[in-house]
């Protein structure tokens, strides 16, 4: 068993320090109630890490990202939901169905704005997946990227 709410918090306060040395900030909406998901709690922590650096990366200065945690009540088994939304460009459409395939760099036209080889999103993508979950992206309604894992929760 994973308390993710618990992780979620240890990581955001993790990621606050990080956040405010490149001047940006870190916004949390965590459920009063404890959410447990059963699997690895590294596996997951990997997955998380990365995607909120991911965050930071594409999120301009004096900017943030929000970190979102939501039980989802539809049809079947109830989900964790973890929502990622930074204040960035987004991703071309185009783009969008490839950003977790590994090595794949959204932006590669701009070489110093965002370092990194494109493994971030990937490991997150094999981490949700072994623990029988998914991840998605979107471009936010009012821009950035919005990256949603979605985990089954214990009863």
């Amino acid at each position: 068993e994973i308390e993710l709410k618990q992780l979620a918090t240890i990581l955001i306060e993790d990621a606050q320090a990080e956040a405010e040395s490149m001047g940006r900030t870190i916004r949390q909406s965590l459920p009063d109630q404890p959410v447990l998901v059963s699997g690895s709690e590294e596996l997951l922590r990997r997955a998380l890490e990365n995607v909120i650096r991911n965050a930071f990366q594409h999120t301009p200065k004096e900017a943030g990202i929000t970190v979102t945690l939501q039980v989802s009540h539809e049809v079947g088994p109830d989900f964790a939901v973890i929502l990622v939304t930074d204040t960035g460009p987004g991703v071309a459409p185009e783009k969008l169905p490839h950003i977790f395939q590994p090595f794949y760099r959204a932006a590669p036209e701009k070489p110093h704005a965002h370092e990194g080889t494109g493994l971030g999103l990937a490991i997150a993508k094999r981490a949700v997946e072994t623990l029988h979950g998914s991840i998605t992206a979107r471009n936010g309604d009012s821009g950035g990227l919005e990256v949603e894992i979605r985990l089954p929760r214990l009863s």
